[in-house]
């Protein structure tokens, strides 16, 4: 293989890739497509299908308009719009407002543990959602709930904490979700130029004055592009919703999908579909925002010397700082994930106790061939669809930058 240069054009340089004399741009350009097309048209053009036919795919079924006429006649449209609308807006917002101020606190402040609170966040982005919520329901059940068992004495006029409410959705939601947009906020944070802030301090700006008028203002562009990220998440979200928002009659579009095809003694696959549907041109809809903000994003802070980013000192307050950070670590994270560690070895789960102590739920877990084999199957898809996404990406990444 070897690199020839094409002729420049001003302001953009290019090469063409040859092998044994043949330009092989063309030939990875069209394979790209022809490969896209496959992953991403076939299975929206059989959700398309599905959603006009009678019976679920590989039954006999006629072509109809029916599960269209069921989806929106019966309301299930309006009723899963309203509902994930009235979940997703506050659980944005808080998902937003905790990943802005992780990031402020971890690259932009002195605030003690900043260097062990960064890989935490990156550890709880990697934790799968459904054991978390499994261990919310051990902690946070009306009737059995650990925390409810333990604070029962203390708790006035009867009140319970209930994993099963509205309430618990937006929150662990949120929690769920702020780790990931921490991830891609903290370097717009980081890289910021730390001269307007410090010209702010030097002519008498307060910290709450210099974080309105500087820090806030220049990351909006970045906020905005996480704000579509953190919609399109609560859209797609799934374990939470099925598992926490079906028993307390919430359902979204993926717990009301869910519900249609698979928890209904008649399966609406067709209503299901259509449904999803409805769902995958909302998140289009959502994506094309998000471009026309990256796109319009027209203001940039310039400099003409190399600067490095100077820890903003809180005083006191990074003492608050670091409380509400612990916090959070340990309640949302070290918590949940030490209980499920400390469950697994409990005769009966949701009860904790020296005389429950047992290893039977590990030996049945390693020795059950449809445990072991689940295992298996899982590092198998996991190992092979990250291999080959990453090629796929790489390459569509090189023809494209």
């Amino acid at each position: 293989m070897a690199v020839m240069d094409e002729p420049r054009v001003v302001g953009r340089p290019t090469q063409k890739l040859m092998f044994w004399g043949f330009g092989l741009g063309p030939l990875l350009r069209y394979s790209l497509l022809v490969a896209m097309a496959i992953l991403v048209l076939t299975p929206i053009g059989w959700l398309v299908y599905s959603s006009f036919r009678t019976e679920a795919p590989g039954l006999v079924g006629s072509l109809t308009l029916e599960p269209w006429r069921d989806a929106f006649g019966s309301g299930v449209v309006f009723s899963a719009l309203w509902t994930t609308f009235r979940i997703t807006v506050p659980k944005v917002l808080l998902a937003i407002g905790l990943a802005v101020f992780f990031a402020w606190v971890i690259t932009r402040t002195n605030t003690p543990g900043r260097r062990i609170f960064e890989p935490f966040l990156f550890f709880m982005w990697f934790t799968p959602a459904l054991p978390m919520v499994l261990s919310w329901i051990v902690l946070l059940s009306p009737r059995s709930g650990l925390i409810n068992q333990w604070l029962a004495p203390v708790l006035p006029f009867g009140f319970r904490f209930n994993a099963f409410s509205y309430e618990a959705l937006v929150i662990l939601g949120a929690v769920n979700a702020a780790p990931i947009l921490f991830i891609f906020l903290a370097p717009a944070f980081r890289n910021m130029d730390a001269a307007l802030e410090e010209s702010a301090q030097m002519s008498g700006a307060n910290l709450l004055q210099r974080l309105r008028h500087i820090t806030f203002p220049l990351m909006l562009p970045s906020i905005l592009t996480i704000s579509a990220l953190a919609v399109v998440l609560s859209l797609e979200s799934f374990e939470i919703e099925l598992l926490l928002g079906i028993p307390a009659g919430l359902y979204v579009f993926t717990a009301r999908i869910y519900d249609l095809i698979f928890n209904q003694v008649n399966a609406q696959f067709g209503t299901g579909t259509a449904l999803a549907l409805v769902l995958l041109v909302i998140t289009f809809a959502l994506v094309l925002i998000q471009r026309r903000i990256l796109a319009r994003r027209e203001f940039v802070t310039v400099t003409g010397k190399g600067y490095r980013p100077v820890p903003m000192d809180l005083g006191r307050w990074k003492w608050v700082t670091f409380a509400v950070m612990l916090v959070y670590c340990l309640v949302f994270g070290l918590l949940p994930i030490a209980l499920l560690f400390v469950n697994s070895f409990m005769q009966v789960s949701g009860f904790l106790g020296f005389n429950l102590f047992t290893f039977s739920n590990w030996t049945t877990a390693v020795t059950q061939p449809a445990l072991v084999n689940a295992l298996k199957n899982t590092l198998l898809l996991g190992v092979g669809t990250a291999s080959l996404g990453v090629v796929v990406v790489a390459v569509a990444s090189y023809l494209v930058v």
